[in-house]
């Protein structure tokens, strides 16, 4: 009777490590990675509970990726936003400098830069 416990709680030793090994290898490899199953009981109940998790945390480092290049592309939005007006007053400037622009000239550009 001794030996058989001792057996079973070997066993049940092994299967927990291998789970571990398992957690460990998806953990390092990244997604795409199935837990082995074991006979019923309760090391299968936590590996179905551990393969939830990961599927979830999968559609979250999904998301968060799609995310990220929203946000990539929102920021570059904005940059050339900001840039094509910025680059408009910097030529208006560089024309408005010119000593060959006349006075007439400059108020004119001052008041409809569109004409310049």
């Amino acid at each position: 009777m001794r030996a058989q416990c001792s057996f079973l709680q070997k066993k049940r030793y092994q299967e927990i490590q291998e789970l571990s090994q398992q957690m460990d290898e998806i953990l390092h490899r990244g997604a795409g990675f199935e837990l082995q199953h074991f006979r019923e009981g309760d090391l299968e109940i936590l590996r179905d509970e551990m393969q939830k998790m990961i599927r979830r945390l999968d559609e979250q480092t999904e998301l968060l990726e799609k995310d990220k290049m929203k946000l990539a592309d929102a920021l570059a939005d904005i940059s050339h936003q900001i840039r094509t007006p910025l680059t408009t007053l910097n030529l208006l400037v560089e024309r408005l400098k010119s000593p060959s622009l006349e006075i007439g000239d400059k108020d004119s550009c001052l008041e409809k830069p569109s004409r310049c």
